[in-house]
């Protein structure tokens, strides 16, 4: 078996990788494997413009029978104080190949931590990803909602505003989010390798960045004027170029504890349904850890489906084999 070098060779390897690479999209309707393949082309492409980024291909009998990449996530080093890779790209032909692609992927890279996400139903991958170090830290459910003009019949509530987030609403957004995610679970929060301080204020700094311009929309839910809750949402390029149709998907969501048990998280969901539905997109996604089953089953309760799932590893130079 040899290791090419994709930086020094070109993407040719890539494209002779045959068969289909695993996409959580690929349920919705319109779903373009050949679409995915060339999205995920551009993707290491784009990521080979970093000088510390790595892509190799296994090639065996003249064939090539395995691909993989990683690339450094700049937000994530600089909110973790450590030198943060993600796993771009990683399919293999057999075990060997897999094993061996990732052996030399992490030797040739300069990282502290390489993040992972892994199909359940990817068994070689994941054992492969296993035997590297790799450590399952959770499982994310993915889940869809085909949008229809139901969507913009919103019962109103006594008391109640939903309403785009104003500038003075960041210290609330904040301080709702520390509130509600206190003692939440996911693979961030979980991984102790990761700095204490940076683990706990996650979710508060993803809230703020939404309020600064990361999300496309963040309404805030008051009760006879105070917050009470909030939800984000953002258009999802990468969906709508594998399905041809325009996709939202909702984000970060919070609801004060004082205020819980009022069918509060229901409501802003369905208002930012409805604004989707006013965009013209045809489905929303939405991404929840496979154990918090109180929101899947207000997500079943709204008419969304499962689509895909998906493991998230984490490997720590210190935790290496």
């Amino acid at each position: 078996m040899e290791i090419l070098d994709i930086r020094s060779r070109g993407l040719a390897s890539f494209d002779a990788c045959s068969g289909d690479w695993s996409s959580p999209f690929s349920g919705l309707p319109g779903f373009s494997a050949e679409a995915h393949r060339r999205r995920l082309r551009g993707l290491v492409s784009k990521a080979l413009e970093s000088a510390e980024s790595v892509a190799l291909a296994a090639q065996d009998g003249g064939g090539v029978i395995g691909f993989a990449a990683c690339e450094p996530n700049a937000w994530e080093s600089a909110f973790f104080g450590r030198r943060m890779f993600g796993l771009t790209a990683f399919r293999a032909g057999s075990p060997d190949a897999a094993r061996t692609l990732l052996r030399e992927l992490l030797s040739r890279a300069s990282w502290d931590t390489v993040t992972a996400k892994a199909d359940p139903l990817d068994l070689g991958a994941l054992h492969a990803l296993e035997q590297a170090g790799f450590r399952l830290m959770d499982t994310n459910l993915m889940c869809a909602f085909q949008t229809s003009p139901q969507c913009l019949e919103i019962q109103a509530k006594e008391g109640l505003d939903v309403s785009p987030a104003r500038t003075e609403d960041l210290e609330a957004v904040k301080a709702i989010t520390r509130n509600s995610f206190k003692g939440y679970r996911s693979r961030f929060t979980d991984d102790s390798r990761l700095p204490a301080a940076a683990r706990s204020s996650f979710y508060e700094v993803w809230a703020e960045n939404s309020m600064n311009g990361f999300a496309n929309l963040v309404l805030v839910a008051r009760f006879d004027g105070r917050p009470a809750g909030y939800i984000t949402a953002i258009r999802n390029a990468e969906a709508e170029s594998l399905v041809g149709c325009a996709v939202g998907q909702v984000g970060l969501a919070g609801v004060d504890p004082a205020f819980q048990g009022r069918g509060l998280y229901e409501t802003l969901q369905r208002h930012a349904l409805k604004w989707a539905c006013e965009q013209g997109m045809q489905f929303v996604l939405y991404v929840t850890h496979l154990g918090n089953r109180a929101v899947q089953r207000r997500l079943c309760t709204l008419g969304y489906f499962p689509l895909a799932s998906r493991h998230s590893l984490h490997l720590h130079r210190e935790n290496l084999p």
